[in-house]
């Protein structure tokens, strides 16, 4: 699955969630993790690997694959953490990279995103919406967030007066 959505195989994809019932939501990766405490850091420096989950739109969207990006909204890909038991800053990277400035182009994997039938937590639609706004993004993208639920009058940490 790594593999296919690295490489945009929409295909392989597609086969791999529907006939061999992989997960379109999530991939678990072995990764090096630094550790947590002191007795985890001996296992850490000795090659230790531990299971960690990934959105796998994280993977598409890295490499800029508009549709393989919209397959995983079809086959049922999520952003919510809590579905999906991925660490927080999964879905916030994953809203980061949609707006960033070389990535311009990925603004309407926004509107594919918006228009699905994912649940996106509150927090996220209003993060989505400054982030929007902060990048440009067309009007019509940024009714659609407010359409979804987004708090207009929402003020992140660091746009406090």
């Amino acid at each position: 699955m790594i593999w296919a959505c690295i490489h945009n195989h929409t295909n392989v994809v597609q086969k791999l969630v529907t006939r061999y019932e992989a997960s379109a939501c999530t991939i678990t990766i072995s990764a090096k993790i630094p550790p947590n405490n002191i007795t985890d850091y001996h296992a850490w420096l000795h090659g230790f690997v531990s299971p960690l989950k990934v959105l796998t739109l994280n993977l598409v969207v890295r490499k800029c694959h508009v549709e393989a990006f919209k397959l995983l909204l079809e086959l049922g890909a999520c952003v919510n953490v809590r579905n999906t038991r991925v660490s927080l800053h999964q879905s916030r990277s994953l809203l980061r990279r949609l707006f960033c400035p070389p990535q311009r182009s990925l603004l309407i994997l926004l509107d594919a995103l918006a228009k699905s039938r994912i649940s996106l937590t509150k927090l996220q639609l209003d993060r989505m919406l400054i982030l929007s706004i902060n990048s440009g993004a067309l009007l019509d993208l940024i009714e659609s967030i407010l359409d979804l639920g987004a708090n207009p009058n929402f003020n992140h940490p660091w746009r406090q007066p």
